[in-house]
């Protein structure tokens, strides 16, 4: 979703691929990841990942992150899986009234858990992905502490279709996040959205997508269609 729950910036630490087998059993592959890092920072323009040119000393930037999934297959995507993750994130500049909540002030660090569920299904023509996250959050301001919660989640679908084409549709949800403290940090943080493109791979690693966008945000109702050209390098 636009407008970022929290994220990590780091490589895993470690990974471990097992197998499972009984019997008759069909095979199974276990596939956990751990990470831990340096966490972005909260600005009034959103987040801001860890700037390594320009180290500082602020206090609240770790985070930690844990996945399991089970496949049917050792290279297949197809799977499904748990993920937890806790997160501490400072707040640098957030001096805004409307960034504030009713009666406290001075929001120093905020610390987010994350407790979601994933599912990958991967086709010769169809891919299906589904993630829901609970939120669990803790705002910690000049001597006192707000607590917030709050559920997020999406489904999408992706076609492979003849000359290199690529049809998706996306369904963004979400529940308390109107009323989320949290989430008003985030003024185009969407509620809501509803997504439908179509992604031509005219060379290797790189595409033009055009997508129409129908989002619910924190501030408002916003459509729009994009035409965009995207490239990966390695």
């Amino acid at each position: 979703m636009n407008g970022r729950i929290s994220e990590v910036y780091c490589p895993n630490i470690s990974r471990r691929v097992a197998r499972v087998r009984r019997n008759r059993v069909p095979v199974l592959w276990l596939r956990t990841a751990l990470a831990g890092g340096i966490a972005p920072q909260i600005t009034p323009e959103g987040m801001e990942p860890f700037d390594l040119l320009r180290p500082d000393s602020q206090r609240h930037q770790m985070g930690y992150q844990a996945r399991v999934s089970l496949h049917p297959g050792e290279f297949t995507e197809t799977g499904m899986g748990i993920l937890l993750a806790h997160n501490e994130l400072t707040t640098v500049d957030l001096e805004s009234p409307q960034l504030e909540s009713p009666g406290l002030t001075g929001l120093d660090h905020i610390e987010v858990r994350l407790a979601g569920m994933f599912a990958t299904y991967a086709g010769a023509a169809w891919k299906i992905n589904a993630t829901v996250y609970n939120a669990d959050a803790r705002l910690y301001y000049t001597g006192s502490r707000r607590k917030d919660s709050f559920i997020v989640g999406y489904i999408q679908a992706e076609r492979r279709l003849p000359h290199d084409l690529t049809g998706y549709v996306r369904w963004e949800d979400s529940s308390g996040a109107a009323d989320s403290p949290y989430l008003h940090l985030f003024e185009h943080f969407a509620r809501s959205r509803r997504v439908a493109g179509l992604r031509w791979d005219f060379v290797h690693r790189q595409a033009l997508t055009v997508q129409y966008t129908n989002s619910l945000k924190l501030d408002g109702h916003y459509s729009d269609i994009r035409l965009q050209w995207s490239a990966a390098f390695f």
